[in-house]
């Protein structure tokens, strides 16, 4: 795969066009490779940005000021000294240094809100301060983004392309700004327009690794190709829209899988159905997914879904350790014990399957802010699960205490059950009447009191708080969560794309046997073509779906817009008629024409946008005084909201002077008073 040659500037007319054959022009602006900036030159731009952050915010400045639509401090003039600050020759013009080492800028803000981040919490007394510059960091970055109007070097230089920075004389692992804003859970920098526009294309598959170097990125040659067998290609299955669909498929299969194994148990006992065999298969190709990415990533893959999917594949093996056990089984009540096992601990991963879908279904915004708020709930909870386990080993100890005093442990279980079940709101008063009389009986209403009263409270107030903050910032945390999602599938550390449970494939049948023998050139071949067969369902839905966005980004190229401008026809735009430009013939147009009574159908060299214009124009000037020209009506609003703004600044400018007035005439009331109290004292001075 090559990249793609960036948007053409001029359009040819939309009659001329043959999707088949005519591709966009390429500006001479796509052929360039910016140098690469060293990592000494990365820190010393981020300790410029750093310098000039610092002199900019003080513990003065609202943090509504800064991140304001029309922000007075971070203006102009802010942003201009931030490219200053990659210094370089040619003032940013394609080709030059500081083209290349302005590239660097949103990563090296990045950098710096993670050292404001240290700062904050290494020295408390100043936090809030860091936190404002931190801030301040954040909004300045996406403010480059939003500014940038070349979308090569938006995405591929400013975003995807990874950078190193010298960090205590060692350089730090190559890193882009798109991951480090994942990393650093920059709200500000994901819901920006430019990095959202780059993740849409990561998404779906028009930004891609390059085969020759998978650390980097370049444009898909083949979205505006309309040829169906184009994009009948394996590699597209990388694709993280695609991934993300074939995840969600195998999610429900494998949950059919499970309501059917589960719902139809086997006369035989000890043995297996065709259902729990597919089950077991789909679980085992989870197992080795889960492995294979904690051994490429470490530890840092750990997280509460890993844990999640994990505790759930970790039940179904035993169920069906215990379903093998059965089997091998002669007695026959051994047989029924272990099968029941089996079949007990089977039951018991419903709740976990269930849930499990959530994870998949996070790309959909209902679901997706749904699980935020769920995540920053479980997060809130941790405070409050700390306080009940210190007050639960303290009142615990203390009843085991009263149950040793004579010696004898007899109470265990019942306090161990007590104090479990007050938690969940279940208190028993009279467990205690007569153990231990009266202390266990007071220790047990405390008990009650802290846990229901106090505890309790605390966790709905916390929940409160955790909920209002992810509701207020609810689309900002959506975006985010999508980011990572996205990333997490480009980060895979397979080239060859098999989800689960397909790996099982390469597994079996290409890594273990045949990779450690065959060339990789040959072996390369081999898996493309296992791919090929193994997706070639999947891959006659993706290419005509494909296709069709091929067919809208042509358009868009010849309309002079940006691949992604027109994702779909504006009612309110006449000058937008993709669906009439390609879906409509010549003949559904004649036709369209004469149910309406026009004459412009048979018009030469009208396209079907300016006969529909000509129509509605036609149409809506029958009545003289209706008639108002488009451009008279945009210059006519265009005063009236001057005018209108003008009035505003000049009523806002006479409340001003109203109030400096009203203060100057207090001031002259009070300085009259002040006059009267020292003559009257200088009187009675001169008197005595």
């Amino acid at each position: 795969m090559e990249s793609e040659p960036l948007l053409p500037t001029a359009a040819p007319p939309l009659a001329s066009y043959n999707t088949n054959t005519v591709e966009p022009s390429v500006p001479s602006s796509i052929n360039r490779d910016p140098s690469r900036t060293s990592p000494q030159q990365i820190l010393k731009i981020a300790i410029r940005l750093k310098t000039l952050l610092d002199e900019l915010i003080s513990g003065n400045t609202d943090a509504n000021e800064i991140t304001a639509p029309n922000s007075t401090i971070l203006d102009g003039h802010i942003i201009e000294m931030a490219y200053k600050a990659a210094a370089g020759a040619g003032n940013g013009k394609p080709g030059t240094s500081s083209y290349a080492y302005r590239s660097t800028l949103v990563f090296a803000l990045l950098v710096v809100k993670k050292w404001y981040i240290s700062m904050a919490n290494t020295t408390i007394f100043n936090a809030d301060l860091y936190h404002l510059r931190e801030l301040a960091a954040e909004k300045l970055a996406a403010q480059i983004l939003d500014s940038q109007t070349d979308d090569h070097y938006l995405f591929i230089d400013m975003l995807c392309k990874r950078y190193s920075i010298t960090l205590n004389d060692e350089e730090s692992d190559p890193l882009s700004a798109l991951e480090l804003a994942v990393d650093l859970h920059s709200t500000i920098v994901i819901s920006s327009a430019g990095y959202q526009r780059c993740m849409k294309w990561l998404w779906r598959g028009w930004i891609i690794q390059s085969d020759s170097d998978p650390t980097e990125y370049v444009f898909y040659r083949g979205v505006s190709h309309t040829s169906f067998w184009s994009h009948f290609d394996p590699d597209r299955i990388k694709t993280p829209l695609y991934q993300n669909a074939l995840q969600i498929f195998f999610s429900i299969i494998y949950l059919i899988l499970y309501t059917a194994s589960i719902n139809t148990p086997n006369e035989a006992r000890g043995t297996f159905d065709s259902f729990e065999i597919l089950l077991y298969i789909l679980t085992l190709g989870f197992i080795v997914d889960e492995v294979t990415k904690l051994y490429h990533v470490g530890f840092r893959y750990i997280g509460f879904w890993n844990v999640f999917n994990d505790t759930l594949f970790a039940v179904l093996s035993s169920s069906f350790v215990f379903r093998m056990i059965a089997m091998f089984q002669t007695d026959s009540d051994n047989k029924v014990k272990y099968d029941l096992i089996s079949y007990h601990l089977l039951a018991c991963c419903s709740p976990l399957i269930w849930s499990r879908l959530l994870l998949y279904l996070d790309s959909f915004r209902f679901f997706g802010a749904m699980l935020v708020v769920l995540k920053e709930l479980f997060r809130e909870s941790m405070v409050f699960f700390v306080l009940l386990i210190f007050v639960m080993i303290g009142f615990l100890q203390a009843f085991l205490g009263l149950d040793l005093a004579n010696r004898r442990s007899e109470s265990t279980d019942l306090i161990l059950t007590v104090l479990s079940r007050t938690v969940m709101g279940a208190s028993d008063f009279d467990a205690f009447d007569t153990f231990a009389p009266p202390y266990a009986e007071i220790l047990y209403n405390i008990y009650t009191f802290v846990v229901s009263l106090i505890l309790i409270n605390i966790l709905i107030a916390l929940f409160n708080s955790a909920y209002q903050k992810i509701y207020d910032n609810a689309t900002d945390e959506y975006l985010a969560l999508m980011a990572q999602k996205t990333l997490r599938f480009i980060r895979a550390p397979d080239e060859d794309v098999y989800v689960a449970p397909f790996n099982l494939i390469e597994d079996l049948f290409l890594k273990i046997p045949i990779a450690w023998w065959l060339n990789k050139k040959s072996y390369s071949r081999l898996t493309n073509t296992c791919m090929l067969i193994v997706y070639a369902p999947v891959l006659f839905i993706t290419a005509a779906f494909e296709v069709d966005n091929a067919r809208r980004v042509t358009y868009n190229r010849l309309k002079g817009l940006p691949d992604d401008a027109n994702e779909e026809d504006k009612e309110w735009d006449l000058d937008d008629g993709y669906y009439e430009y390609f879906s409509e013939s010549e003949e559904e147009d004649n036709d369209e024409e004469r149910n309406l009574g026009s004459s412009s159908a048979r018009e030469p060299g009208l396209s079907v946008v300016e006969r529909r214009k000509r129509n509605i124009e036609r149409a809506a000037s029958q009545d003289p005084d209706f008639v108002i020209e488009d451009a008279v009506w945009k210059e006519r609003v265009k005063k009236a909201v001057a005018t209108k703004l003008c009035d505003h600044e000049d009523t806002k400018q006479d409340n001003e002077e109203q109030n400096d007035k009203v203060e100057l005439s207090d001031l002259r009331d009070q300085i009259k008073e002040l006059t009267e109290l020292v003559t009257k004292l200088t009187e009675k001075v001169s008197q005595n």
